[in-house]
């Protein structure tokens, strides 16, 4: 006897994946106050010392700390150092939480799932891009505004601040799936044309 299409769905990976998804976006939200909440001196960007004394031969990076803050500086701190990328994660998992419940509930290969995939693919790519460059702009602030108006001090300081593009490679991918996904569909209403 062939078994249903529930019963095969449930030895699938996406029950797995789905707890994984809640777990990070748990994870996600508990970490929003964490990185809210004030600690220790803040590392707000590097500049080299020749920079700093003319000296050509040195070229040693000194880290710029800034220890007694404002909550503000330290709100542009977190923003610049994981506050950005928690927030446009969040609908992320939400919405892959959604995508996978809808596969396991229904027909994956629908025109509905490729654009649901597409979605997600464009809010990985989006709010990637968008998170970094928050980030970017909190950590230039935090050095603007903690670095004394000191020209040899402020010459050459470069923020905290390292592009991962995190978002990149996963935002292709789900959209290279989506395209998978959408061929599979044109390959079923061929056969069931044919039929």
């Amino acid at each position: 006897m062939e078994p249903s299409s529930r019963e095969r769905r449930r030895g699938t990976w996406l029950r797995p994946i789905q707890i994984v998804l809640l777990l990070l976006l748990i994870g996600a939200i508990l970490a929003i106050p964490l990185l809210l909440l004030p600690h220790g001196a803040l590392r707000i960007g590097q500049v080299m010392v020749g920079d700093m004394f003319t000296a050509e031969m040195i070229t040693q990076d000194v880290t710029l700390l800034v220890r007694r803050t404002s909550y503000g500086q330290y709100l542009l701190y977190s923003t610049g150092h994981g506050l950005a990328a928690v927030a446009a994660a969040i609908p992320i998992l939400v919405y892959a939480r959604r995508l996978t419940e809808a596969a396991m509930t229904g027909d994956p290969f629908t025109l509905a799932m490729v654009r649901r995939l597409r979605i997600l693919g464009a809010m990985v790519l989006v709010g990637g891009l968008l998170s970094e460059a928050v980030e970017y702009v909190a950590n230039v602030a935090l050095l603007n505004i903690s670095l004394p108006d000191d020209a040899q001090l402020r010459f050459g300081a470069e923020p905290d601040q390292y592009l991962t593009f995190w978002w990149l490679l996963p935002g292709l991918i789900l959209l290279a799936v989506s395209e998978i996904v959408k061929r599979g569909c044109d390959l079923r209403a061929e056969l069931d044309g044919v039929i």
